[in-house]
């Protein structure tokens, strides 16, 4: 989904990374519920609870089941999906470094792209996160009135780091 008017292919990159985000993360969370939802039929239908794969022909059983199961609640293919919006993801972070912002707000997008890219950092409050988060802060603080209006409606769904 594009804002009408845009004129910064920076701005649009961040429409389309929010998107993508937003896809991985719904789609993430719906693999999950689904991966629970197998696990515990398969943890039901085995006798006392108790995980009985000792024999080949046993782990043949269970693997048959699980496939059965993710046939019927979509398990694999929702984590194809997910797969393919974190994939969608990458390539537009990737595309940040090649693309030249042409206005302040086209260098805020890109700055809340790298940002949310980093969210899955092993460390979010370690370097260079709180340095990057604080030059976005200042960029939108510096900028004219108008540079939160296109983004606006983006920036609610992009995490804000801060230094805790």
């Amino acid at each position: 989904m594009r804002l009408l008017g845009t004129v910064d292919p920076c701005v649009d990159l961040l429409q389309e990374w929010e998107h993508a985000h937003h896809m991985a993360v719904v789609l993430c969370r719906l693999q999950q519920r689904l991966e629970t939802r197998i696990r515990n039929a398969l943890a039901s239908s085995d006798s006392g609870g108790e995980r009985r794969q000792t024999s080949t022909s046993t782990v043949a059983d269970s693997q048959a089941r699980w496939d059965a199961l993710d046939h019927e609640v979509g398990y694999s293919r929702t984590r194809h999906a997910e797969l393919q919006a974190v994939e969608a993801e990458l390539e537009i972070l990737d595309s940040v470094a090649a693309t030249r912002a042409r206005s302040l707000r086209g260098v805020v997008a890109k700055l809340r792209i790298i940002v949310g890219g980093g969210e899955n950092t092993a460390d979010p409050s370690a370097f260079p996160w709180p340095q990057i988060q604080s030059a976005l802060d200042d960029l939108e603080a510096l900028g004219d009135p108008g540079i939160a209006d296109p983004l606006s409606a983006l920036a609610s769904h992009v995490p804000r780091r801060h230094p805790g």
